[in-house]
């Protein structure tokens, strides 16, 4: 069974609490928002194998980056979030959580995620607060992320997709072998249409037989 450590950073704004709350659960947390996330594991069986995933959040932290640093320590991949209704998350992404994250963990491969993607068309006060799909895409690109990957915990919206991207990311042995099983079922495929191919063939010329 495969452990993986998977960090959440960024701005207490960014919303990293109901995003992660909404995984482990399933569903968006009506009733009760805790304002800490505690560390947390969640169990996945992806083709048959287990995952367990450790995940773990800055959230509570966010003045204090000496108690962060022990965050990092043997982390497998980051979530560098912000939300998309608070430019001030979006902004400390690039000015502060990048160089701390780089500082730390310089190779450690990360996800720019963007949280509250439902509020940005509901939003109608401080339009210029709002951040675009596009400044998101070239955020990610001036940073070189993985993906860019906008979500809503509140509508459970690419939650879920989040996570088997890590996956597909720290497990390339899951990824060829999701390949090879997508190719082994195409060639199934073409196969039984060959036969049904020949079958019809020759049920085709016996008919002709048989009428002569």
């Amino acid at each position: 069974m495969q452990h993986f450590k998977i960090l959440a950073i960024g701005d207490d704004t960014a919303k990293k609490v109901q995003l992660l709350t909404t995984f482990i659960e399933g569903k968006y947390p009506k009733e009760y928002i805790p304002t800490v996330f505690e560390n947390s594991t969640k169990t996945l069986k992806i083709r048959g194998k287990q995952v367990v995933v450790d995940l773990w959040d800055s959230t509570g932290f966010e003045s204090l980056s000496s108690i962060r640093q022990p965050l990092y320590s043997n982390v497998d991949i980051i979530l560098v979030c912000y939300s998309v209704v608070n430019k001030n998350s979006f902004i400390n992404v690039k000015n502060k959580w990048y160089p701390e994250m780089k500082s730390l963990c310089p190779h450690t491969p990360f996800f720019l995620i963007a949280t509250q993607s439902e509020k940005r068309n509901k939003c109608c006060e401080n339009k210029n607060h709002l951040i675009s799909t596009g400044d998101g895409l070239q955020l990610s690109k001036e940073l070189k992320a993985i993906e860019y990957i906008e979500c809503s915990a509140k509508n459970n919206e690419n939650i879920d997709y989040i996570f088997e991207q890590c996956i597909k990311v720290l497990n390339p042995d899951l990824h060829n072998q999701q390949s090879y099983v997508q190719q082994s079922l195409y060639e199934d495929r073409s196969t039984f249409i060959l036969c049904y191919l020949l079958f019809l063939t020759l049920y085709i010329a016996s008919l002709f037989i048989v009428s002569k």
